[in-house]
């Protein structure tokens, strides 16, 4: 459920001013579920595909990303689109093959690296790339290596720049965004408050959410505060495939 992407709470996180208004996250959400019916068997629509996962917990999109990926392997850019869903389902020996076949770039074996607890391997090369190609993506995946080795205040700035590249109104990269951060200063920063912020932050972005739901109600069952966590679960036990909701909302009752 923990996929690694504005402020939460602005001052309580003591990040950097938000982008330019995105799109409402109701209407990108079915903007993305017409373009998936327009495009629904074409392999382009991979990125589709993996969004709906990652924000919506639909584990029913594992199969479909297998079926478009698993058949189409002869061309570098079909071995990489097979990369990014092996690793979407955790097949991360099979996913190392893929890129090593394909010739991938830096970026994608970076990535793998951090996914697979190797991050301290992957820092100079995302370091690289920043430099080289300094934008959104390449911060975030910066970010991302820091984060996992403990380099929480380094990473945070990673993150608040790459969000200071972005130039989009989809609220999906800003609501990934949110949500890394949370978990990062949550879980592996002790900061349970500052943590809540950013799940809050990404909720507003994108109330359909599951995991920053989630991890909002986690904190607020901590607290004691039963009614917003009850409020935060039923929406993702009731729309989504993610049995850590059931679980939590079994142990609210």
């Amino acid at each position: 459920m923990k996929f690694l992407f504005l402020i939460a709470a602005a001052l309580l996180a003591g990040c950097a001013a938000p982008p330019a208004a995105t799109t409402q996250g109701a209407i990108a959400l079915a903007n993305l579920d017409d373009q998936l019916q327009r495009q629904a068997g074409d392999s382009a629509a991979l990125d589709l595909w993996l969004l709906r996962l990652q924000f919506l917990a639909d584990y029913r999109v594992l199969d479909r990303v297998a079926a478009l990926t698993e058949a189409r392997a002869d061309a570098p850019a079909d071995l990489l689109r097979r990369a990014r869903a092996r690793m979407a389902a955790h097949r991360f020996a099979d996913a190392q093959v893929d890129l090593a076949d394909a010739g991938a770039e830096t970026a994608p074996r970076a990535a793998l690296l951090v996914a697979v607890g190797r991050a301290a391997e992957a820092l100079p090369a995302l370091q690289a790339d920043v430099d080289r190609r300094p934008g959104f993506a390449s911060r975030c995946a910066l970010a991302r290596g820091l984060a996992a080795v403990g380099r929480l205040d380094e990473a945070d700035r990673a993150y608040a720049r790459a969000l200071r590249d972005l130039d989009t109104t989809s609220p999906f990269p800003a609501a990934a965004i949110a949500f890394a951060r949370g978990l990062m200063w949550s879980e592996q920063g002790g900061d349970r408050a500052r943590g809540a912020g950013f799940y809050a932050e990404a909720l507003r972005l994108l109330p359909g959410y599951a995991a920053a739901g989630i991890h909002l109600a986690e904190i607020e069952l901590a607290r004691g505060d039963l009614a917003g966590a009850e409020a935060h679960l039923l929406p993702v036990v009731i729309d989504t495939d993610e049995p850590e909701a059931l679980v939590l909302l079994g142990e609210l009752h």
